[in-house]
């Protein structure tokens, strides 16, 4: 393991989810508002670790936000399906909001066609590209079908993508017992169906999104060829990993960052070596939900104190943290510093263990 070192900063009521953090440095969380009763705006910036709600004349009409990203122009990308539930969107409310967090605008709010947006659809999370124009989506909630949306961000044309495909479709971790949370089942009886949960940007030109413990990927220009032949025969299914996942993001060097609920940390992969490395773990996590990467530095959430085998507490807090990798041998700590790979031997698969790219297959497409 890597030994970063981690930093608290802020703790929050309620389930936070999602946390963003823009090119000045300002740290934004989301907080999905179907958990009732709400105990903090969908939307909030996190100023010297306490909670500032954004301007109500900016965000009247966003019902609930579960992601959340930023750009680096100050832009704050919230999705909102429009409902406080996990499905049954309204279409007249849903959209992407757009606010420059700089003047406290909303600078436009895409709405998405019959076709795209389903009356299932629920926006569970998204990654975006300013430089590219574009934004994708993941449509997982309580119902399926699920699927990816696409948006141009300069036209707000959008498409559905992946519908109903196996990689984003709800299913039970390959994992006998089920997804481990904190090292232990979560149902062990009734193992969860989870579909796409996490997606980011990552490596050559990449877009990955992640489904329990499942990592999958594809070459973005097969993606928008819109040629479903093209696009099943290009998906890739990363080998089976010993920990499930929640959140995604990528850092300045392509590299994807991973939740991680097995081992209560956060991982990072190497798209190019197949490397997974734990940068962190730690026995007060229960489960890390967000992560967002700004100058090698980490952010994530966790739910405190553990939840996965009791019952959610009247008062829930979450915690978020921020990651700053350790110096190398005789550096003094820098943003750029780069952690050091050791092997954590609490977790097969994990540290320095690889998992060779021949290994990568594309997973059977049972319609």
């Amino acid at each position: 393991m890597s030994g970063w070192q981690v930093d608290r900063v802020a703790v929050l009521p309620g389930w936070p989810s999602g946390v963003a953090v823009t090119g000045s440095g300002r740290v934004f969380v989301s907080a999905p508002q179907h958990d009732q009763p709400a105990h903090m705006p969908t939307v909030v910036e996190i100023v010297d670790g306490t909670v500032q709600p954004l301007d109500p004349a900016t965000t009247q009409g966003l019902t609930s936000a579960q992601g959340l990203r930023a750009g680096p122009d100050e832009t704050l990308y919230a999705p909102d399906s429009g409902v406080r539930a996990l499905t049954g969107i309204d279409s007249e409310r849903a959209g992407l909001w757009a606010i420059d967090v700089a003047t406290a605008t909303v600078t436009r709010r895409y709405t998405f066609p019959t076709g795209v947006a389903l009356p299932t659809t629920y926006l569970n999370d998204l990654t975006v590209d300013q430089a590219r124009g574009v934004a994708y989506l993941v449509d997982a909630g309580g119902q399926e079908p699920h699927g990816l949306i696409r948006l141009d961000l300069d036209t707000g044309a959008s498409r559905r993508l992946l519908h109903d495909h196996p990689s984003v479709r709800a299913a039970a971790s390959p994992r006998p017992g089920g997804i481990l949370v904190a090292g232990a089942p979560l149902s062990p009886d009734d193992p969860a169906q989870v579909g796409a949960t996490g997606i980011t940007f990552g490596g050559d030109h990449e877009l990955f999104w992640n489904r329990a413990d499942e990592l999958f990927s594809i070459d973005l220009e097969v993606l928008d060829s819109d040629d479903p032949h093209d696009i099943d025969a290009a998906i890739v299914s990363w080998p089976p990993r010993p920990f499930a996942s929640d959140g995604l993001d990528r850092d300045a060097f392509g590299r994807v960052l991973l939740t991680d609920l097995a081992n209560s940390g956060v991982q990072r992969l190497d798209p190019a070596t197949g490397r997974y490395e734990l940068l962190t773990t730690d026995p007060a996590i229960s489960w890390p939900d967000g992560v967002c990467a700004r100058w090698h530095c980490l952010r994530h959430i966790q739910p405190d104190p553990p939840q996965h085998h009791v019952q959610r507490t009247r008062h829930p807090t979450t915690t978020v943290r921020r990651l700053p990798p350790p110096p190398r041998p005789g550096q003094r700590p820098t943003p750029e510093a780069e952690p050091v790979a050791v092997d954590d031997p609490s977790a097969v698969g994990v540290g320095n263990e690889r998992c060779p790219s021949a290994a990568r297959h594309r997973p059977d497409n049972h319609k």
